[in-house]
């Protein structure tokens, strides 16, 4: 005959040893003085508090229609425009919604090789940039608001003393044919300028490997859709960095294992393995 009580469970070391003070404890927290008509006053109160942000007055707006409308738009239907976002110095192919001139959404380009249709959080949050209450509406010199008139003479007066010796053009990475001539041509006209380049999540340490590993900056591409065993080491490949999208694509399509595909090639799931320092996507994947 078994006489073990059975087990017992606890939420704190206080209600297993059932001490005064946990007592005490619990009894504030489970007890009170309000009665019924006090809590419906407060309750009452408290709706008629949350409802006040509703009642703020909005500001008039005009809307006035076109006088020459343009012929692409139509009122009522949206406007699709296929555009590129940086993401680490790379671009990724986006179509973007616009209602009335405003943008509204943003989904990937199928025709994109980086993203083929695809987009993540990341990508759909930029458009929450154009609306930021912060954001910069005017030229600030010092913390003061300024004028664009104010700035080119500035500017003047800097690129005309010593060959622009002083002045420095800050930006992010940079891989646009375009701008990147531009900045050059911009040093060349002013030898004394200097153009510095700084991303809070670069890719120093991707370039300095390929520097040891093969003597130049190269760009590694990977085949995830050839890989039969992928092994990353603290390499969070199916979020982060200019390759992302695709490489989730790539890698998920050799797991996408349909009734057809495993009678004609047999089994050909890949393996994926990760060694990291903390949880990342695609070791909660692995």
């Amino acid at each position: 005959m078994n006489n073990r009580k059975p087990t017992e469970f606890w939420r704190s070391p206080g209600e297993r040893d059932d001490t005064e003070e946990f007592r005490a404890r619990v009894h504030r927290e489970f007890s009170t003085d309000v009665d019924r008509r006090m809590f419906l006053k407060l309750l009452g109160a408290t709706a008629a508090v949350a409802a006040l942000p509703g009642c703020e007055m909005i500001a008039d707006e005009v809307l006035a229609p076109y006088v020459e409308q343009p012929p692409e738009v139509t009122p009522g239907k949206p406007l699709f425009f296929a555009t590129a976002i940086p993401r680490c110095g790379y671009a990724r192919g986006v179509v973007v919604t616009s209602q009335t001139g405003r943008p509204v959404k943003i989904e990937g380009n199928p025709q994109h090789p980086a993203s083929l249709g695809a987009t993540d959080a990341i990508t759909q949050a930029v458009l929450l940039d154009l609306y930021d209450p912060d954001r910069s509406r005017s030229v600030v010199h010092r913390g003061v608001v300024a004028t664009w008139e104010a700035f080119a003479a500035e500017i003047n007066g800097v690129l005309a003393r010593e060959g622009g010796r002083g002045l420095r053009v800050l930006t992010r990475t940079v891989t646009s044919p375009t701008l990147s001539a531009q900045l050059t041509q911009l040093l060349a006209q002013v030898p004394g300028a200097r153009w510095h380049q700084y991303e809070p999540l670069g890719r120093d340490g991707a370039r300095q490997a390929a520097q040891l590993g093969f003597g130049r900056n190269i760009e590694t591409r990977y085949r995830f859709e050839k890989a039969d065993v992928v092994l990353s080491l603290d390499s969070d490949f199916l979020l982060h960095g200019p390759g992302a999208l695709r490489y989730a694509r790539d890698f998920i399509s050799r797991r996408a294992m349909v009734e057809e595909r495993v009678k004609e090639a047999g089994p050909m799931m890949n393996r994926l393995y990760v060694v990291e320092s903390a949880p990342t996507s695609t070791g909660a994947l692995a």
